[in-house]
């Protein structure tokens, strides 16, 4: 697990993403990464890529069905706006981490009733990947 605060102090403006090269998390049981070797793409997280991801949280992303329109949890889905992460490796690169996440799904929820489907059961852009993953590193 990751303490959420101390993540934020090193996050927020510039993050650099390898989008669909990232490398898989550490944790065990963590969902791996799609895509191969290739040039890794850099993504700037900026405010109005932070609301864009908000709008696919609340919209194409279906996000708040399961943790809540709020991202506060659910019955379904975590609490995204706590100190607690269940599936983000600590010390490595949050942002790119929470995209893969989106991208694979959770198969196999330790703590939740109902898995997690890649994008939400939708079909998000590599743009609306990243937005979505800047708007919940700022949960």
């Amino acid at each position: 697990m990751l303490i959420r605060n101390a993540t934020r102090a090193l996050a927020p403006v510039a993050l650099i993403l390898a989008a669909s090269c990232a490398p898989a998390a550490t944790t065990e049981g963590a969902p791996a990464a799609a895509g191969g070797a290739g040039a890794a793409a850099a993504v700037t997280v900026t405010p109005e890529l932070i609301a864009e991801g908000r709008t696919v949280f609340t919209g194409a992303g279906r996000c708040g069905v399961c943790h809540g329109p709020t991202a506060r949890g659910g019955s379904l889905g975590p609490d995204l706006t706590d100190d607690e992460w269940i599936w983000v490796t600590p010390g490595a690169d949050m942002h790119a981490q929470i995209v893969e996440i989106i991208r694979n799904g959770i198969e196999e929820p330790r703590e939740f009733p109902a898995p997690m489907p890649a994008m939400g059961g939708a079909n998000l852009s590599e743009q609306q990947l990243n937005a979505l993953a800047a708007y919940i590193g700022t949960l």
